[in-house]
């Protein structure tokens, strides 16, 4: 089983070792390349596997990202653009296309000189919910009685007397968790305030 390397791309300035184009198994070859361009590899050992392939393509070219499979999200977002070629110093930004699934992996990634991207595309999936609080509820009036709540939807709540010194508030579910409690204050003398947590639920 032998690999053969062909250099057919401009910019190695040298190969180690220098004339050997005729490599077996376990053999590796190093590519130096040029600095006149922004290159794939400036300088990377290469390896004949027992497939008779190398590991990694022994070339020097413009580094390049490859595009990867869109598990359940899009691309919101693209500098310069969101379609190919991503050249090094391309930015992309993804989304979920369901808002109510869970977001696995980074936002935004971006693509590098050697032509790989510093973040694996991100992934969605799953069913992102949030359970109605059910402790303490004598204390508040819920907006809505409903026991299951989207992601990013909003709670209203308001503070039952004597406990209403405030109003009430606003929250949240996002990714699975309320962004925060009820506070309510007694206009009693002793001036009480309390505030409770709870667990939200993620039912898939």
């Amino acid at each position: 089983v032998t690999c053969q390397l062909e250099l057919t791309e401009a910019g190695a300035v040298r190969t180690i070792p220098e004339g050997k184009t005729i490599f077996k198994a376990g053999e590796r070859v190093e590519i130096i390349c040029s600095d006149k361009k922004q290159v794939f590899y400036k300088q990377e050992i290469f390896t004949c596997t027992d497939n008779g392939k190398w590991d990694y393509k022994p070339t020097c070219e413009d580094g390049t990202c490859q595009e990867q499979e869109l598990k359940n999200v899009e691309i919101l977002f693209g500098h310069p653009g969101i379609t190919s070629p991503y050249k090094p110093g391309h930015i992309l930004v993804f989304r979920c296309t369901n808002v109510n699934m869970r977001f696995y992996g980074q936002r935004a990634i971006e693509c590098q000189p050697d032509g790989r991207w510093n973040y694996p595309y991100p992934q969605c999936g799953g069913i992102v919910q949030c359970s109605q609080p059910t402790t303490n509820l004598r204390f508040v009036t819920l907006s809505d009685e409903k026991t299951v709540f989207s992601n990013f939807e909003i709670l209203t709540y308001k503070c039952n007397e004597p406990y209403n010194e405030n109003s009430g508030g606003v929250l949240m579910c996002q990714n699975g968790k309320w962004n925060g409690t009820f506070f309510c204050k007694s206009e009693s003398p002793q001036n009480l305030a309390f505030t409770f947590n709870y667990s939200a639920a993620n039912p898939t």
